[in-house]
């Protein structure tokens, strides 16, 4: 009993001993951290010294000697950055004096989070304002330059970097907006070369909405309307009728897709004026249209410009129908009487059925002919002949069944599945009529007429 005793007052010792161990190890790592910081401040290596004060304080929050360390050599580095600041400033080296003070900044803030407060003198403040200014300044001439060779990739990045450096810069609007709307500009100078006045219109309109003062584009458009404006009197077209006035309404839907270009260099002439000239002067009474007939109409009318045209055809292939009949299966209820108990009993089978699914289509063509003459001249300034067809396609199923008992499959399909196979069956089953897709068909050649006639009838 005495040996044990003995031997569990030996291990109490030894435990204490590692302890005491260890307080002396701690104590003389600290007191070495302590002296490496205070040998890297007498060497004048403050930035590692107030790293070594900053290291030990983080551990040893209430340490007064290093809390007094990293004051002092804080102070020192603070100091060091912000004069490496002034002198960029006065070298006018923004960008070299900007980077200086905002590393000067983070230093202060991250000593400041170990509740170090270091001097900093408030004049560098409007200092750095006017760095900055003057930096801002340079980088919007430098994206206004990518601009100009542009390069809008690069404005772009440097139109971010003003934002994120100057949020309330007064040319950030502007600088944005030439990013914007240069592309357009270019693609009205691009049309323009060309010889394409119509398109490069287009291009300059889309500027116009967006920054009507920007760059040259005033004189642009003014020029443009002075020597390419055309004021068109659009003439009856020539009909062909089929049981409705064919020219009649497709001259209303040349109208309405000229007049949806919104183009400054496209004038038209009202109708009514057209058909009073027209009846006064005799022309036209037979319905045709002549090119002489014409020109004097226009003359007389004030345009520069007149427009003849005739429906060459409209036809519709007969319409087509395919009937095909198809496998399904029916779910029936049916009984039985088990052999077993002799009872009737009810389930439900699937019975082979068949069903009928339909395409049909019906296809509407319209052919246009049609010449832009100067009034003066009898220049042709745009002619051609344009084919465009409208078709309605309807794909439906028939039967007499009970189509919520109707698989595709001897057995189970999801809801989704199932339902989407059975859409058929609720599918439209009659095709569009003949009148509903030659308006379609010629709102769709009016709008080619329209777009041609400013690609090229304006140059």
């Amino acid at each position: 009993m005495v040996f044990a005793l003995f031997d569990s007052i030996t291990n109490r010792m030894r435990s204490l001993v590692f302890l005491a161990a260890l307080i002396l190890m701690s104590c003389s790592v600290n007191s070495q951290s302590i002296k490496q910081a205070k040998g890297l401040e007498l060497s004048g290596n403050f930035r590692d010294a107030a790293t070594a004060y900053h290291q030990f304080l983080f551990r040893r929050p209430s340490h007064k000697d290093a809390r007094e360390g990293l004051q002092r050599t804080g102070q020192r580095v603070l100091d060091d950055l912000l004069g490496v600041f002034w002198v960029k400033y006065n070298l006018e080296d923004f960008s070299a004096a900007i980077k200086s003070y905002q590393e000067a900044r983070d230093f202060e803030r991250q000593i400041a989070a170990m509740q170090v407060r270091l001097l900093w003198p408030e004049h560098y403040q409007g200092y750095y304002s006017e760095a900055l200014e003057k930096e801002v300044e340079s980088w919007f001439k430098e994206a206004a330059k990518a601009i100009d060779a542009a390069d809008y990739t690069k404005a772009r990045n440097l139109l971010q970097t003003i934002e994120s450096k100057k949020p309330d810069y007064s040319g950030i609007r502007e600088l944005r907006l030439a990013i914007e709307v240069d592309p357009w500009y270019r693609n009205g100078l691009t049309a323009l070369q060309a010889g394409q006045a119509g398109k490069a219109m287009e291009w300059f309109q889309k500027v116009n909405q967006k920054a009507p003062n920007y760059r040259d584009l005033r004189q642009l458009m003014a020029d443009l309307n002075s020597k390419h404006q055309r004021v068109i009197a659009i003439m009856p077209f020539q009909e062909q009728k089929r049981g409705r006035r064919i020219g009649t309404e497709f001259g209303e839907q040349v109208v309405n897709a000229l007049l949806d270009l919104n183009n400054p260099l496209i004038k038209l002439i009202d109708r009514q004026n057209v058909d009073e000239i027209l009846k006064e002067q005799k022309l036209g009474l037979s319905g045709l249209i002549d090119e002489k007939s014409a020109s004097r109409a226009g003359m007389l009318l004030g345009g520069n410009a007149v427009l003849i045209g005739s429906v060459v055809q409209i036809s519709e292939e007969e319409p087509s129908l395919q009937r095909e009949t198809k496998s399904a299966f029916l779910r029936e209820r049916y009984t039985f009487r088990d052999s077993r108990s002799g009872m009737t009993r009810a389930d439900f089978r699937f019975v082979p059925v068949t069903y009928s699914e339909v395409k049909a289509q019906r296809t509407i063509t319209l052919t246009f002919k049609y010449r832009l003459m100067d009034v003066e001249t009898g220049t042709i300034l745009d002619s051609d002949v344009i084919t465009r067809s409208a078709t309605h396609q309807i794909f439906y199923a028939e039967t007499q069944l009970p189509v919520d008992q109707l698989s595709p499959v001897q057995g189970t399909l999801s809801a989704s599945e199932m339902a989407k196979w059975r859409e058929r069956f609720g599918q439209a089953t009659n095709l569009k009529p003949f009148a509903e897709l030659a308006t379609m068909v010629e709102k769709d050649v009016a709008k080619e007429v329209a777009s041609r006639i400013q690609n090229k009838g304006l140059n």
